[in-house]
Parts: structure tokens; sequence; C-alpha cells
């Protein structure tokens, strides 16, 4: 018996085609350590009297394979380190590599630290690095590269963090990190003395060696570069010394004043 199937007139049958692509992996930066030379710039550390455009070393570079390879360089000495394996095949059916090293002249600006990321598929990369609208642009990055200069001075008094946006890019996926740039002090802030000038009544009747003023100057530098000592100047003719560390002011062992010989005296004192 022969069987008929009815099919409902509401069923459809569809052909799907599916396609399959490659992913594309985002490329990252290399995370290597506060301490390190290259890699995502994060708490990079710098003086505020690293200097500006005084950085005179040729830097050596590959124009092609610098996934594969890497430059370590120091002011004496540049070694190429292998961090991956060639692939291509020559004329003569050997495997190798044409990268072509090549030496850069020096930027304008100080070099002070490399962008070093690379790509999952092998891609070649590119770096950018960007400011918060209104704020100085200290630094000037090299895209193909990633080595960052110092192109303005650096003032820890005024600006003690800097924040960047670097980012690393394989032409179709680009990944960008905050970063935070911190600025060391540098002893470069002379003391200012505050509340002068100073005047200070004393009785001609006031024990020797009792102390009569302090003396107070501030350091805008932190650590041991604020740290403040209290000198008098002519210290062998001075009726006067003065602590070195809290600069206290007292009259010198041994010495009485007397109105009817003096009445004023002047008294140098040096924060150092």
């Amino acid at each position: 018996m022969k069987q008929v199937w009815h099919l409902p007139p509401s069923l459809f049958l569809n052909l799907v085609h599916v396609c399959l692509v490659q992913a594309n992996y985002a490329p990252y930066f290399f995370d290597n350590g506060a301490s390190s030379t290259n890699g995502n710039m994060a708490l990079l550390s710098l003086s505020e009297d690293t200097a500006v455009g005084q950085y005179d070393n040729v830097i050596y570079q590959f124009e092609k394979c610098r996934d594969l390879f890497g430059i370590v360089q120091n002011e004496k000495e540049a070694t190429v380190i292998a961090a991956g394996q060639c692939s291509e095949t020559t004329r003569a059916g050997a495997i190798g590599c044409t990268c072509g090293l090549v030496a850069k002249p020096p930027p304008t600006g100080t070099h002070v630290y490399t962008l070093n990321g690379t790509d999952p598929e092998g891609d070649p990369v590119t770096y950018g690095m960007t400011f918060e609208a209104g704020s100085r642009s200290y630094f000037a990055i090299d895209e193909n590269y990633g080595n960052v200069t110092l192109i303005e001075e650096l003032d820890r008094e005024r600006e003690d963090e800097i924040e960047v946006v670097v980012s690393i890019s394989d032409g179709l996926s680009t990944v960008a990190e905050k970063v935070r740039i911190l600025v060391t002090d540098a002893n470069d802030e002379s003391p200012e003395f505050i509340n002068t000038p100073y005047i200070v009544p004393v009785q001609e009747d006031t024990p020797s060696g009792s102390s009569i003023f302090k003396i107070e100057a501030v350091d805008r530098d932190t650590g041991s570069g604020g740290s403040i000592t209290y000198f008098l100047q002519n210290i062998h003719t001075n009726k006067f010394t003065i602590d070195r560390h809290s600069g206290v002011l007292r009259i010198k062992t041994g010495i009485t004043l007397d109105y009817e010989k003096s009445r004023t005296y002047f008294i140098t004192v040096v924060a150092k």
C-alpha cells in the first residue's frame, strides 16, 4: 500500500549556509613590571630632573620580524634576543628570516621607555599614546617601534603623577590601557623662611642657654631632599647658637646680654 506524507502548510524547509571565519585575537602588551624599561609603561618612575633632549645613543631596531626578535639596549651595547622561530624558506631551501636591522638616529627628547607587545596571529603592531584634554603632553611615541621619549620638563611639585593612555593595534583590533607615570623627587627646591622678618625682644637678664625663638623654614622637596638644616653665619663672634634640626635659637652658654652695651643684634640664619 502506497503511503502519502502530508506536510502541514505552515512547515517550510530552509537551507542554511554556514561560513566559518578565522577569529581575530587582539594584540596585547607585555607586563614586565615596574622596574622594566619595556612593556606597558605601568608604574614607570621618572625623576623630575630627567634631562630633556640629552639622549645621544643610536637606537637599533628591526624593520621586520619584531615578533621574532627583540633588542635589549643600554648605553654601552645592544643585544639581540629571540622570541620565536623563523618560518621563511630561502631560495636555497633553508629556513631563515630577512629582518633588516636598522640604526635609527637619536630622537628629539630623552628616550625613557619602550612600549612592547605582540599579536597572537603574528601581525605587525603599532603603538599609540594620548593624554587627557588640557594636560601637558610630556612624551612622544614612535608608533612603529614603541620608543617613548621625554619632550617636556618634569616638575614633581607641579605634577607628581602623569596619566597616559597607551594603545597597541594590529590594524583590526586596538587595546588601550590607562597607566600612571610616577614623578619622583629631586632635591631642586631651596628652603623658604616663613613669617619673616624676625624681630625678637629679649630681656637682658635672660639666663644663658635659654631658648628665645624658633626659626621656621619649609622645603617642598620630599624625603631626605626635604629635610632642613639651620646654622648661623659668623658663629665665633655671635652671642647666639641655633639647633641645626629644630631651628631653636638660644643664648650661648656663658654669655650675658647687656642693654647698655648693645641694644640690637643682627643675626644671619642660613637654612639648607
